[in-house]
């Protein structure tokens, strides 16, 4: 029968019907009045069992049978048929439970109701989690003899929480599951197949503050529970935030140290998650060798054991192949993997939404990029992402900077320099390297007229000073756009000629009579309006612009 053409192979070794014969079957089913629902149960029962998830709840739902439909959405919460994709696990549950099923009916039992809790929350339907979430502790108070690998996947729900802080969460480990041993069954989805610890299910900020007593507190009141999986998780987060307040050393060794005690068939997500961690570090050391060799490591990882990981992997491969003005990567994202735009953002599409959004400005596709930052903004104030929101005013900022908007730009780079300030996070600036240094500049000559910012003053100095070595790497999303052109008044010609000719501010004061500080203003004006922080940097931009011919001050 194999080779009658009447079934068709699966890629993992399995046959069904062809789709010709399996309508004509079901055709003459119907017509027969044959009723099928046992069959669709007993399909169900099998392809669980085999951890086929999409394809039993499918056939659980044609059954008609509420106590099947429970029994499978049962297994998927916690058992072997969970699936590994977060989007799959989504898209599934969404399409083939919350829309057919009606609502009262799912309310009614804790465990139909679990798994699409926990997809409402990864599918960006904040209000429908927390409806949810306190309908399912309704139901804890009631029943009893909950099976403790179940239990494991309710309290997740703690975690992925935004109200919930780091803090919060120990406490509520420390105080109600401190003696509960599940036989250290690591949580389901920890990452959210997202690609940094520090930034997956959860922003991680509050460790910054304290993030060696926390550590060890957060992998305590965890441990009982999770066991390994927590001590990987949390070294995970130390470096991450590490990475983010460029400490770059320690962070460094933590990622090396984490993929020493890895093993990469059990968890591949975090071997996944470490390289990406590595692979930043080396970036950021402008190590670029061995950073795209983290990344070829990684991309065996993902071509091997987790391809469902692959979106997020290209997200992070675009995103350094843009800080330096890739625009064939931007064109390839664009073409490939875009999150769309038109409304509200999923949860999980996070990275590929900023992904997006990078490519859009290095094309010079404003007007689209700043809609779908307007909805990540949203997505990150609900959930309570700081470094997703400081990442997205970045980018507002880098845009309206182009758009000559000034003003609102360096207005959106002081918010987000405010809310990075009492974390330590400079990274997340410096990355963006040149194409944010001149509303850096300015921000800063705004900030440092008065006393009363002195903090954020010199907080804003450090950052300037980490994007001013990452400039010599990374010129910046918007570096191949082409500008309009620059117009100089005499003044700012004469002074840009003597730029050219390599005259310092004391020489130029003595050839034109004119005092330091109104030279200096003069070379302020040029240089904001070159949007450059250093002569070498003008003169080297009024030749690319074509407002002096090198040729003829060569003469």
């Amino acid at each position: 029968m194999k080779n009658s053409g009447l079934v068709v192979c699966l890629p993992d070794g399995s046959y069904r019907y062809h789709h010709i014969l399996r309508d004509f079957l079901r055709r003459k089913a119907d017509g027969q009045g044959i009723d099928l629902s046992i069959n669709y149960i007993t399909a169900s029962y099998y392809l669980l069992e085999t951890g086929k998830l999409s394809a039993a709840l499918d056939y659980a739902v044609k059954s008609g049978d509420f106590d099947v439909i429970a029994r499978a959405l049962y297994w998927v919460f916690g058992q072997g048929a969970t699936i590994k994709s977060v989007e799959e696990y989504c898209n599934t549950i969404i399409s083939t439970v919350i829309k057919k099923i009606p609502i009262n009916v799912l309310e009614s039992n804790m465990y139909a109701l679990s798994p699409c809790t926990l997809a409402s929350n990864l599918n960006g339907d904040l209000d429908v989690f927390y409806k949810w979430h306190a309908k399912i502790n309704e139901h804890l108070k009631n029943e009893k003899n909950i099976e403790s690998w179940f239990l494991t996947g309710i309290w997740l729900y703690e975690f992925i929480n935004p109200l919930n802080s780091v803090r919060d969460i120990i406490e509520i480990y420390s105080s109600q599951f401190s003696a509960f041993d599940t036989g250290n069954q690591p949580p389901p989805i920890v990452t959210c197949n997202f690609p940094f610890f520090h930034r997956s299910h959860r922003d991680y900020s509050d460790f910054a503050n304290d993030t060696e007593n926390l550590a060890s507190a957060y992998t305590s009141a965890l441990n009982a529970i999770y066991g390994d999986v927590v001590v990987f998780f949390t070294l995970g987060l130390e470096c991450g935030v590490l990475y983010e307040q460029d400490k770059l050393k320690q962070a460094k060794e933590k990622a090396v140290t984490l993929l020493s005690q890895l093993n990469e068939s059990q968890y591949t997500e975090f071997v996944f998650s470490a390289y990406m961690h590595l692979a930043s570090i080396e970036f950021a050391e402008s190590d670029d060798n061995n950073a795209w060799s983290t990344i070829r490591k990684a991309e065996t990882i993902v071509e091997h054991k987790g391809l469902y990981l692959q979106k997020n992997l290209h997200s992070i491969i675009t995103k350094h192949k843009l800080y330096k003005g890739d625009r064939d990567a931007a064109k390839e994202w664009l073409s490939r993997y875009a999150a769309d735009d038109s409304g509200k953002l999923k949860f999980f599409q996070i990275y590929q939404v900023f992904a997006t959004i990078r490519a859009k400005i290095a094309l010079g596709h404003f007007s689209s990029a700043l809609l779908l930052i307007g909805n990540l903004e949203k997505l990150a104030a609900d959930y309570r992402r700081p470094l997703d929101q400081i990442e997205a005013y970045i980018l507002k900022a880098i845009i309206l900077w182009k758009e000559r908007q000034r003003t609102a730009a360096i207005e959106l780079m002081e918010k987000a320099v405010l809310l990075a300030q009492p974390y330590g996070f400079t990274r997340v600036f410096a990355n963006e390297g040149a194409a944010i240094l001149p509303i850096l500049q300015k921000l800063y000559n705004r900030l440092n007229t008065g006393s009363e910012n002195s903090d954020i003053s010199t907080f804003l100095r450090t950052i300037q000073l980490f994007a001013n070595e990452s400039a010599a790497t990374y010129p910046g999303l918007t570096s191949n756009l082409e500008e309009g052109p620059v117009k100089l008044s005499k003044q700012q010609t004469r002074m840009l000629m003597y730029l050219v000719a390599g005259k310092n501010n004391r020489q130029i004061c003595e050839e034109t009579g004119l005092k330091l500080n109104t030279v200096k203003a003069h070379l302020f004006k040029l240089y904001e309006k070159l949007e450059v922080n250093s002569a070498t940097e003008a003169v080297l931009k009024s030749y690319r612009f074509g407002i002096i011919d090198r040729n003829a001050t060569n003469d």
